[in-house]
């Protein structure tokens, strides 16, 4: 690309010198072909400036394709890991409720059996009457 704008600007420098050298000289023959000279190294010029811009346009086509590509799969690893993250968060989550849940029985059923007996050994009783259980 660089050697490309180099050349047509070598080009383009030496039609310019070339047709100083010539108008000195006046003759009309040789205005026509500076005047070609130029023209060629004109279109030389700008035809090295659409090349150039053509593979910088699809140098940067392919950039942005590849950072999507890569931002889609790091945007899905990141889905996957969150997802096993919560799964994993909701498994503990029931499971440390489950445990509560226990407790909370066995708490339960513990005091109800204390006040039975509190309210047993509370309770007055006729005589002769044995407690029942």
């Amino acid at each position: 690309m660089k050697t490309i704008l180099f050349r047509a600007a070598v080009a383009a420098t030496f039609a310019c010198v070339t047709a100083g050298m010539i108008h000195a000289q006046d003759t009309s023959d040789t205005q026509a072909t500076v005047k070609d000279d130029a023209k060629s190294a004109g279109h030389s010029v700008a035809h090295g400036a659409r090349a150039a811009g053509q593979s910088v346009a699809d140098k940067s086509k392919q950039a942005r394709r590849t950072i999507a590509i890569k931002s889609k799969e790091t945007g899905q690893a990141i889905a996957d890991k969150s997802r096993e993250a919560g799964h994993a968060i909701a498994d503990t989550s029931k499971q440390a409720g489950q445990a509560v849940a226990d407790a909370a029985k066995k708490v339960g059923k513990s005091v109800g059996e204390g006040a039975e007996k509190a309210k047993a050994a509370v309770t007055r009783k006729p005589d002769g009457a044995q407690p029942a259980n």
